[in-house]
């Protein structure tokens, strides 16, 4: 007897696994940064005189501003927050990826206010120790912080384009919700009869028969437009406030006209059909 396989089994821990494999290596990343910041600030400190610019401090600042609170994020993520389901592990992934380019790049405008401090002092005849380090970090950073500032910018760049289409929409939407609300509160209700309804037999959004006795609600764009009144109701609520037969738009005024003058309205129709 072939054995069963078992495919979903060996899919339920994949996106996990992904994640806690990519995770490993940022943490081994950050730890061999955390190694050479700590030989610096502990052991060699010191910095090529003439040299204003102030590596060691750098050193220090990205040490305490992202290395710690990148380290943190991610062993909390790796023990407290691993699921099976991928999609919130490629959500958790990519927040972790956002928090830390926002670091770098936080870091990197930190580093840029001072750089004119940066002279040939400072690698003449070789760099310090310290300058090293700063320039293995910055290799290491740089991609993801040019990345997070490119997209800040372009989010400011286009700022006010996206709070003026925001404000649009909310606006139209009130709108809509505004009219739907106005449109159903003067929907006509009236009883079904065969007298006043002639030739009226069937409601076209659940295709049953009318009988007498039925609520229905005939609408202001045609009298032939008749419906059961649970069925067009639920319709303006889950659609546009238009007929399901001939699209016309409606609007609150023209159904509390309509729904004041129904009985006048059905009277001449029944009228006319007797002619």
């Amino acid at each position: 007897m072939v054995p069963e396989v078992r495919q979903p089994e060996r899919r339920i821990y994949s996106a996990s696994l992904s994640f806690i494999k990519q995770n490993r290596f940022e943490l081994i990343k950050l730890g061999c940064f955390a190694s050479l910041v700590l030989i610096n600030l502990i052991a060699l400190p010191s910095i090529k005189e003439g040299c204003k610019f102030q590596s060691t401090v750098f050193n220090s600042v990205f040490f305490y501003s992202c290395i710690i609170p990148e380290s943190v994020l991610r062993v909390f993520f790796r023990f407290a927050m691993v699921t099976e389901h991928e999609d919130t592990m490629w959500r958790r992934n990519s927040m972790l990826k956002a928090i830390s380019g926002i670091l770098y790049a936080a870091f990197s405008i930190y580093v840029l206010r001072t750089f004119d401090t940066f002279t040939v002092h400072c690698y003449d005849p070789y760099p310090s120790y310290s300058l090293f380090v700063f320039a293995v970090i910055i290799c290491f950073i740089l991609p993801k912080a040019f990345i997070v500032c490119c997209v800040a910018a372009m989010i400011i760049l286009f700022l006010p384009c996206i709070i003026y289409y925001g404000i649009n929409h909310w606006q139209s939407v009130s709108q809509q919700r505004t009219m739907r609300e106005g449109v159903i509160e003067c929907t006509p209700k009236v009883k079904y009869s065969e007298a006043r309804f002639v030739d009226i037999k069937q409601c076209p959004i659940c295709m049953a028969d009318f009988s007498d006795g039925d609520e229905v609600t005939p609408l202001p764009c045609d009298i032939r437009h008749t419906y059961h009144s649970d069925c067009i109701v639920p319709w303006f609520g889950a659609s546009k406030v238009e007929c399901p037969n001939c699209r016309h738009k409606l609007e609150p005024g023209e159904m509390r006209i309509h729904r004041d003058n129904i009985e006048r309205i059905l009277d001449n129709y029944a009228a006319e059909k007797k002619r």
